[in-house]
């Protein structure tokens, strides 16, 4: 059970990743606002 769990992780965590990434790129603006 804990390989499927892992690897479903992984997963959400690079589309995550990659959304950011993405939203970062195509709305500068809200770079300012989404800082942390």
């Amino acid at each position: 059970m804990f390989w499927p769990g892992l690897a479903l992780f992984i997963t959400v965590m690079a589309f995550n990743m990659v959304g950011d990434a993405l939203r970062d790129r195509l709305d500068p603006h809200l770079i300012a606002e989404h800082a942390h």
